[in-house]
This record gives C-alpha cells, sequence and structure tokens, in this order.
C-alpha cells in the first residue's frame, strides 16, 4: 500500500503552499510596520507543516504591534 503512493503528485501542492505561506507572513509584517525578515523566516518554516503555518498567519494578522497608534 506504502509503494503506491506517489509523492511527486503533492509535490507542487507543497511548493504552493511554502510560497503562499511565506509571502503572506512578509506582506503581512510589512502592512503592520514589522521588520520582515523574522515574520517571514518563521512563515516559511510553520509552512512545512500546514497547520502550524495556518496558525501562524492567523497569530501574525491579529497580533497588536507595539509602537503603531490604535485609532
Amino acid at each position: 500500500m506504502l509503494e503506491e503512493y506517489n509523492y511527486a503528485q503533492w509535490a507542487p501542492l507543497a511548493g504552493t503552499w511554502i510560497l503562499v505561506c511565506t509571502l503572506l507572513s512578509f506582506l503581512i509584517a510589512r502592512h503592520k510596520g514589522m521588520k520582515s525578515l523574522l515574520p517571514t523566516a518563521a512563515g516559511f518554516v510553520a509552512a512545512f507543516i500546514p497547520i502550524v503555518g495556518v496558525i501562524y498567519l492567523f497569530v501574525l494578522g491579529t497580533r497588536e504591534t507595539a509602537g503603531r497608534d490604535k485609532g
């Protein structure tokens, strides 16, 4: 049964998810006025486990940034 599973057919989907998660991390961080290197790197790493990537993007998107006015 394991021999029938073809990992190559999931490679494009996995690559796309990693790219999307990394780019969204960069864009969210930049929009919030954060330095974008660390959140982008964390988004890239988190993308390798999809549920962690989704949780990370949610937390990053809802996080309040220090030093920005709330109004």
